[in-house]
C-alpha cells in the first residue's frame, strides 16, 4: 500500500476554500480566474484507485487590500505574490508527483517564474509537514505544465499520448493545449 501521508496532510492543512473538488467522473477542472483570458480551463481525470489532491492559490486580490494568500508580503513589490493556477499531488507507488499548472492565453510571458514560485511555495508546505511528522520521507518529483491557446497539440496528445517534458531552468516542463480533457497517466 502506498504511503499517502503527504497527500493526506496536504488535504488536511490546506483551507477547503482552496481545494479543487473532483466531479462524479473523478475529473478536476483547473480554471483561469481572469475574465479576459482566452485559456479558461483544462480538465484532468484521475483513476479512482489513485490517491491525489488538487488545490489552487490563484485568488484575486481585492482593491486596497493585501494579497489573500500572502498577506505578509507587500503586493506592490513585483514577483513577491506570484501564483500559478493549480497544484496537483499524485501518488504513484512510492513516489509523489507534484504538478504545477499554469494556464495562459496567447502570450505565456512569465509562466516559468509562476511555476518556480509555486515550487518554492510547495517546498515550504512540505517542510512544515515534515516538521510536524518527522517520519515523512516520500520522494517528490516536480513537473510543470503550461496549458495555452498558443499551440494546438496533436490529437493523440490530447486523447491518450504521453506528454514529453523539457528541462527549463531546473524544472521539467511540458506544454499542452487549453480547453481539453486529459488523463493523469499522460503526465506521469
Amino acid at each position: 500500500m502506498p504511503n499517502n501521508v503527504l497527500i493526506d496532510a496536504m488535504h488536511d492543512m490546506i483551507e477547503p476554500d482552496f481545494h479543487i473538488t473532483p466531479n462524479e467522473t473523478n475529473t478536476v477542472r483547473i480554471l483561469e480566474p481572469q475574465a479576459q483570458a482566452s485559456c479558461h480551463f483544462v480538465d484532468i481525470q484521475f483513476k479512482k484507485s489513485m490517491p491525489y489532491f488538487a488545490f489552487s492559490i490563484d485568488k484575486p486580490r481585492q482593491k486596497n487590500l493585501g494579497d489573500p494568500v500572502y498577506p505578509f508580503f507587500n503586493p506592490d513589490k513585483a514577483c513577491l505574490c506570484t501564483k500559478n493556477d493549480g497544484i496537483l499531488f499524485v501518488q504513484q507507488s512510492d513516489k509523489l508527483y507534484i504538478f504545477l499548472i499554469e494556464l495562459k492565453s496567447n502570450n505565456p510571458g512569465k509562466y516559468l517564474q509562476q511555476l518556480k514560485a509555486a515550487k518554492i511555495f510547495v517546498d515550504f508546505i512540505i517542510q512544515r509537514i515534515k516538521l510536524c511528522n518527522p517520519g515523512v520521507n516520500t520522494p517528490v518529483d516536480y513537473r510543470g505544465i503550461l496549458f495555452s491557446c498558443r499551440r494546438t497539440p496533436a490529437e493523440s496528445l490530447t486523447k491518450k499520448g504521453k506528454v514529453e517534458y523539457t528541462n527549463r531552468g531546473g524544472l521539467q516542463v511540458a506544454e499542452q493545449g487549453c480547453h481539453n480533457h486529459y488523463f493523469i497517466q499522460q503526465f506521469l
